[in-house]
């Protein structure tokens, strides 16, 4: 901190009173910081090879090609999830018509899709009794959100469906990508609280 006041007032004073040696005394100052955290850069490389578990590169690798490979392995732990969690829950979409949701018919094709891609069951919950063509087998709310406490939520949301143990977990509201809902479906399936940055 000492130096670092001491760099400031340095660069103030050449800013200020921009003579050859103010503008030197600074420069020298900075040369020296650069020097200083130079040391420490190559510290820091060296303490990484010889202590790999502290390289952040082996949990999460940096280079493409490791990237490609974690972004596969991810791809199929949320299709994983996915299958466990269609076969354990229900996924239940919650939607209303054009004039009063913008973003629900955007929302009905990306559910389409990934119902027929994935071959999963959705139950499609209309709440004011529009039928989106994409669900011919919506069904109308009569009452039934408010039993399981889903009346607040805006429209479109996405919730997982446990009806055994009597539990309702909201995936989000709004407009979703299939990637969005496949990661968050990942999380509540398979990802113990506390340990998704780990």
């Amino acid at each position: 901190m000492a130096f670092r006041a001491q760099l400031d007032e340095l660069k103030h004073k050449a800013i200020l009173n921009p003579t050859p040696e103010n503008v030197q005394a600074y420069m020298r100052a900075q040369n020296d910081a650069v020097q200083m955290a130079g040391a420490f850069t190559e510290v820091w490389q060296r303490s990484l090879f010889s202590n790999p578990e502290l390289d952040a590169n082996v949990k999460r690798p940096l280079t493409a090609i490791g990237s490609n490979l974690r972004q596969d392995q991810r791809n199929a732990q949320r299709e994983a999830a996915l299958e466990t969690a269609s076969t354990e829950m229900g996924l239940m979409y919650v939607y209303d018509g054009p004039t009063s949701c913008l973003v629900c018919a955007t929302q009905s094709r990306i559910i389409a899709d990934m119902a027929a891609k994935y071959s999963i069951d959705v139950l499609p919950v209309s709440t004011d009794g529009y039928v989106a063509a994409e669900f011919p087998q919506t069904v109308i709310d009569r009452g039934h959100l408010a039993q399981l406490g889903l009346t607040q939520h805006p429209r479109p949301f996405i919730a997982l469906v446990d009806p055994r143990a009597d539990d309702v977990q909201l995936i989000g509201a709004g407009l979703m990508t299939q990637d969005i809902i496949l990661e968050r479906v990942r999380i509540i399936v398979s990802v113990p609280e506390g340990e998704l940055y780990e």
